[in-house]
């Protein structure tokens, strides 16, 4: 019997109770519990972060095969013409895998330069631009959008290079069009990065305009004027300017300044 044991009976049955009663319930209590038996509580989700995409954007020179009206005889001639692209290259800085679905173009400007020549340039009757800026008579009226499905995955740590010309798919008289255009991508979380705002000129190729000059063709002066202070509008608004750009308003303003 309990109390014949002599350490209980040193302390007492009562004592003896108690502390056989507090056993008990301290057993009970590590039998109930869920780490005893084995089960864990489920840890907090982490929040998947977003990929960190470093984007730069420049604009480079292109060689383009496009259909011109050549108007000395009437006929349409596939020819090399010179064009700007627009490159993108986006590198993904984080370790998860980024889904860029699209590219998105922002018009927030056009400007038809004037002809300031007699004859037409070489007339752009089909060009293949990635994309192709609306003509008349169904042409927006800035700004509006366009946008380009991409649908690449870019993994962690990898970069990719997107290269998108821009412009209309026909010119009336070969004389170009300013664009000022932003640029952003959009990703799989139904989110956007903002990418540059492009200055841009299309056709690209001006050429043609100083060589009919030099067979006789003269420049309305008048004209050329307005024609440079656009080109400079555009040229000295902030962002990211093709090199046909500049180099169009530069020559412009030199023969200006060689008749005065």
């Amino acid at each position: 019997m309990l109390r014949d044991v002599p350490v209980l009976r040193a302390l007492g049955m009562r004592r003896v109770s108690f502390l056989l009663g507090f056993l008990a319930v301290v057993i009970a209590i590590l039998t109930l519990s869920p780490n005893y038996l084995g089960f864990r509580e489920p840890r907090q989700a982490t929040a998947k972060q977003p990929p960190q995409l470093d984007v730069a954007v420049d604009v480079t020179s292109v060689i383009m095969r496009a259909a011109v009206y050549d108007e000395s005889d009437g006929t349409i001639k596939s020819t090399n013409i010179a064009s700007s692209a627009i490159e993108v290259v986006v590198k993904n800085a984080s370790p998860s895998t980024a889904l860029i679905t699209g590219a998105n173009f922002l018009f927030r400007r056009i400007e038809k330069l004037e002809r300031c020549t007699r004859v037409a340039g070489p007339v752009l009757v089909s060009a293949p631009y990635d994309v192709k800026v609306p003509t008349q008579p169904f042409r927006a009226e800035p700004p509006f959008v366009i946008v380009k499905s991409i649908g690449h995955e870019l993994k962690g740590g990898a970069h990719e290079r997107l290269t998108f010309t821009i412009g209309t798919e026909s010119t009336p008289d070969g004389w170009p069009s300013l664009y000022q255009v932003d640029i952003s991508l959009s990703l799989d979380a139904r989110s956007s990065i903002f990418a540059a705002t492009v200055f841009l000129m299309e056709p690209a190729d001006y050429d043609w305009i100083f060589r009919s000059e030099s067979h006789g063709q003269t420049l309305n002066k008048d004209c050329v004027e307005r024609n440079v202070e656009s080109l400079q509008d555009f040229v000295q608004a902030r962002g990211i300017h093709s090199q046909a750009l500049l180099s169009f308003s530069g020559k412009l303003q030199r023969r200006l300044a060689a008749e005065r």
